[in-house]
């Protein structure tokens, strides 16, 4: 699942919407997308698939905390990145 579909996948395909109980949660819980905080509409990808890529792996994180930075290592192992995030 992404998020918003404009910014996670590309090339950018508009499928379902982020379901409302993914929403919900995050509302629920108080949580936030570290890399669209760090980095707001910068694209980056953790999972490519021929052409296709996405940004499937990632962290929400309470809205208290501050992420410092965030990056991606491929593994060639996986089409998945693993994701690295350091907070404050």
């Amino acid at each position: 699942m992404v998020t918003n579909p404009a910014l996670d996948r590309q090339p950018p395909t508009i499928t379902k919407e982020c379901p409302q109980s993914f929403k919900k949660l995050c509302e629920t819980f108080n949580l936030k997308d570290s890399h669209r905080f760090l980095y707001n509409n910068l694209k980056i990808f953790t999972r490519r698939q021929g052409h296709r890529q996405s940004r499937l792996d990632r962290f929400y994180i309470d809205q208290l905390i501050t992420p410092k930075q965030e990056w991606n290592i491929p593994i060639t192992i996986s089409d998945h990145d693993a994701v690295i995030l350091q907070l404050n």
